[in-house]
Order: structure tokens, then C-alpha cells, then sequence
């Protein structure tokens, strides 16, 4: 059967989300969410998904980090916080995760990180949406040595578990080796990652562009894939399934 992809979105926003899950040859289902709007937690738990993409967006309401506006935009707590439940009940399911520009700034919150609310100006050429997307390489970064990540070894008693998710993680790093050069259209970041994420790419001024957890088949995306024309939906489709396998193997 097909994946069931949810989009923590909604269509008039989101819809190139679910687009690119359509073409990917894979079901996409979108949220029926009207801004502002209270989203019954008991509601999401009714859902039913294989894989939870957090969508891009406004800023992330930096009350979640525990801080007041400081440069970040007046954002939709409601759908924030529906989000937020969201990765909570994909946790609890064990099931992966893809975030994508604010989805990523999410994940790194939900996992104790902060975020740089207002980039300095003199980053901004890499970053800010004028007309399109911002274009800029980013430098791929060597993947950790399991043997030598201690807490990883612990959280698996099973080696042949770990050594099965380190597979999928390779694999994760030969698809991006692809994408050297990346769209963004974003001020804000993330900062001071927790120790369960790891960076897999950043850009020339050493922010995060894709983060992983180092035990879980959650990833984070700084950049856009789904209007990247160099992203086809084969690569979602390949993204996917190494993800789904991830899974498989850690649970």
C-alpha cells in the first residue's frame, strides 16, 4: 500500500506540499484548519498517518523556547501548537518525521533548541525571499561513527538494530551529497542544537541547513525541496522510504 503522508498544514498555504507527495506516487492528506482557529487534541488523535511533514511557514511563536518577540513576526499560535502535538503524537507512534523551513525550527524547539529570531543583516543575502527563493551552497558534514557515539550504543541494546538505522542514515547522506546548492527563504534559525541532533548540512556562514535526530527517523530541512527544481519527486519518494526503513529497523 501507498504511505499516508499528513501534512500539518493546510491546502490554501501548503498546497505545493502536497503536491510534491502526489507526484511522488505516494497519498497526501492535508489538515482542515482555518487560522486561528483551536485544533481539539482528541481530534489529532483520530488521525491516521505513516509519516508527518511539518510544513513551511511564519515564524515559530518563541514563547515555545521560552522567550518574547525579539525580531521574530507575529505568528498563528493555534496552528503552532497543533504542530507542536502533532511531532508529539508521531513520537508516540513511532513514526518519522520531515520538516521542512519552520518545520525544522520546530523540531530543534520541540527537542530543547532555541532560534535566532532575526538574522543579522549581513546574512541575509543567503537567506531572504525578495522576489524568489535565495540561492546558496551549503557544505555537507560528515556523518558521527556509531562506534563512537556513546549514547547511541546505549539507547540500542540490539547492534544489530543500530548498525540497520546507520544504514539508513548513509543513505540519507548519499541523497543529499546531490544538492550542494539550495533555495532558502527564512530570517530566522536555529542555534545551539541539542546533543539528540546532529547537523548535516550548513551554509557558508555555518547555519544549520538539514538537521537529524541521532537515533530516530526524524529529519529537518532549512531549505525548500518542494520548489527546488532540482528536487524531483523521486528523491521525495527515495526520502521517504529510506525513513520508513529507518523505522522499521529502530522500532
Amino acid at each position: 500500500m501507498k504511505p499516508l503522508i499528513l501534512i500539518a498544514g493546510t491546502m490554501d498555504v501548503h498546497r505545493r506540499y502536497y503536491e510534491l507527495v502526489q507526484k511522488s506516487g505516494m497519498n497526501a492528506q492535508m489538515l482542515s484548519y482555518r487560522t486561528g482557529e483551536a485544533f481539539p487534541y482528541s481530534s489529532l488523535q483520530n488521525l491516521s498517518f505513516d509519516l508527518l511533514l511539518l510544513p513551511g511557514g511564519g515564524d515559530f511563536d518563541p514563547a515555545f523556547y521560552g522567550e518574547t518577540a525579539a525580531g521574530a513576526k507575529p505568528s498563528d499560535g493555534m496552528l503552532d501548537l497543533m504542530q507542536f502535538q502533532l511531532l508529539q503524537l508521531a513520537l508516540v507512534r513511532k513514526k518519522p518525521v520531515i520538516g521542512i523551513c519552520k518545520g525544522m525550527q520546530l523540531i530543534h524547539v520541540f527537542f530543547g533548541g532555541r532560534l535566532l529570531q532575526d538574522l543579522p543583516e549581513d546574512n541575509m543575502h543567503y537567506y531572504a525571499y525578495t522576489t524568489k527563493d535565495a540561492m546558496h551552497s551549503v557544505q555537507l558534514l560528515p556523518l558521527p561513527s556509531i562506534q563512537t557515539n556513546k549514547e547511541y550504543a546505549m539507547h540500542f541494546p540490539s547492534q544489530e538494530k543500530a548498525s540497520a538505522s546507520q544504514r539508513e542514515k548513509q543513505m540519507l547522506f548519499t541523497l543529499l551529497s546531490g544538492f550542494s546548492v539550495v533555495n532558502s527563504a527564512h530570517h530566522q534559525a536555529v542555534s545551539d542544537l541539542p546533543d539528540c541532533l546532529i547537523c548535516l548540512q550548513q551554509s557558508p556562514d555555518g547555519i544549520p541547513e538539514t538537521i537529524l535526530h541521532k537515533d530516530l527517523p526524524i529529519i529537518g530541512f532549512q531549505w525548500h525541496p518542494e520548489r527546488l527544481p532540482a528536487f524531483l519527486p523521486a528523491h521525495f519518494s527515495d526520502l521517504v522510504s529510506i525513513l520508513l526503513r529507518w523505522e522499521t529497523s529502530v522500532y
